[in-house]
């Protein structure tokens, strides 16, 4: 496998996205585990710069060469690295940095082996699970049952049952904002759950403009989107533009 070379200054305007996919996106629109997304990847690290408030990184595995890119990176070169589920880029250019990496994996924490410094938890509990919820200091947990369904509206379970019945209706939904990711693509990107629902099905993604914190109890009254196309190949099964929301007491 051959990789590219060489420095330049500068971050393609794809990272902060490609960035928030890999916390943000159901595990099943990533990559399937296992071959260029295989769990956890690790290598001694032969070189690595920085570039816009990202490290790009070369490390070696298995004799083959491989390059990574990561915001956060606690480790030295020499140091055996890891990373965990990464995405993979194939043939990604960046004009920015006038190169093209025949294939690169964009990490959300890279750090030496024995290293302490918070190797990002697996995105799967992040997603499915409730346990990662990015940048907030406490993880918000939904229960099952614990939010009230809305009069007249649907559970988020409901919403992906009834998905091709809703493509494009107005819903009302109940939820908890679980994860809130600002400014990317102009828009804040909102994770909510209401404690229905299982993997894959218990968690919506919407933008708006207004500030939420993780924790608010919201009340979300907008047109259902199905298999919303973001660009860069990927798809969120159910979706909400700038929904009307209600911030409630719980």
């Amino acid at each position: 496998m051959t990789s590219a070379s060489g420095r330049g200054s500068g971050v393609p305007s794809i990272l902060p996205l490609i960035f928030f996919l890999i916390f943000t996106v159901p595990v099943s629109l990533l990559p399937e585990k296992g071959g260029d997304n295989s769990r956890i990847h690790s290598g001694k690290l032969l070189q690595m710069f920085k570039s816009g408030g990202y490290t790009y990184l070369e490390y070696e595995s298995d004799g083959e060469k491989f390059w990574a890119a990561s915001k956060t990176v606690v480790a030295n070169i020499g140091n055996t690295i890891e990373f965990r589920n990464p995405l993979a880029m194939k043939d990604f250019y960046s004009k920015s940095l006038k190169r093209k990496f025949d294939l690169i994996y964009f990490a959300g924490m890279v750090r030496a082996v024995g290293k302490s410094g918070g190797l990002s938890p697996d995105p799967s509990n992040g997603m499915m699970g409730g346990k990662y919820t990015g940048t907030e200091k406490k993880a918000v947990e939904v229960l099952t049952g614990s939010i009230k369904k809305a009069d007249g509206g649907m559970t988020i379970e409901e919403c992906y049952s009834k998905k091709d019945e809703l493509d494009g209706k107005v819903v009302l939904i109940r939820a908890k904002v679980v994860r809130f990711s600002p400014n990317i693509r102009g828009t804040n990107w909102v994770h909510i759950r209401d404690g229905s629902g299982g993997p894959g099905s218990n968690d919506i993604t919407f933008t708006t403009m207004k500030t939420l914190i993780p924790g608010d109890m919201v009340l979300l009254k907008g047109k259902l989107l199905v298999n919303k196309d973001i660009g860069s190949g990927y798809k969120f099964p159910v979706f909400m533009e700038d929904p009307e929301i209600v911030k409630e007491r719980e």
